[in-house]
């Protein structure tokens, strides 16, 4: 089991980091642009901070089941998602990963908010 988990890590670990490559090279093609200097401490921020879904999802494996545990890691993902933006984020552990890395992108969720510059997406003082 102990195999099992360093295994996860290193597979979270290594899809953050495709995540952070793909977004930073999207970033410098599209208008939006991802900070690189935000990039490698925001890695390894969400890797630390989804570290406690390994054995929680290896749990649901375990007890119920590939469906189940697929289901429950959208639904979590998604409320998460939802979530990072209200007011209650820190009461929903999947959300908590998505607020602490904004400072370090310098991007709000949903409302597109640069935190450098204080405007919106449309370019509005927010």
């Amino acid at each position: 089991m102990l195999g099992k988990m360093c295994y996860l890590i290193l597979t979270l670990f290594g899809a953050n980091v495709v995540l952070a490559v793909g977004a930073t090279l999207g970033g410098s093609v599209l208008t939006t642009s991802v900070p690189v200097s935000g990039v490698v401490p925001a890695v390894v921020v969400l890797t630390i901070t989804y570290l406690w879904e390994i054995p929680f999802f290896l749990f649901l494996s375990i007890r119920f089941g590939m469906f189940v545990t697929v289901l429950t890691g959208v639904l979590l993902a998604v409320l998460g998602t939802g979530m990072a933006s209200s007011g209650n984020w820190w009461m929903f552990a999947p959300a908590i990963p998505i607020r602490v890395v904004c400072p370090l992108l310098c991007d709000q969720p949903f409302s597109g908010a640069d935190l450098r510059t204080g405007a919106d997406a449309a370019g509005k003082p927010v």
